[in-house]
């Protein structure tokens, strides 16, 4: 994310605003790629069983409420309580 600091950059000149997009894209896709690993390793630990609970999250350490919903379509859903973090629907 963009802060004041960068913002000023940018306008002055200083810095290109596409550094930043490739950072955030960089972000998002480790994001992407941690919310895998979690329906890789919750999901198929279910079997077709409704699940909720909470697990450190992998990317900040703080609390990642996870959902499956094993009964109807084996879906996986999982909110970071850090904003901007982890938040998937499967």
């Amino acid at each position: 994310m963009m802060n004041a600091r960068d913002v000023r950059a940018v306008l002055d000149g200083d810095k290109d605003v596409g550094d930043f997009m490739d950072e955030a894209m960089r972000k998002m896709m480790e994001y992407v790629g941690e919310a895998f690993k979690i329906i890789e390793s919750v999901n198929p630990a279910r079997k077709g069983e409704d699940w909720q609970g909470v697990i450190e999250c992998p990317a900040c350490g703080k609390d990642l409420h996870v959902c499956v919903v094993g009964s109807y379509n084996g879906h996986t859903h999982g909110r970071c309580s850090t904003p901007h973090c982890l938040n998937w629907s499967q």
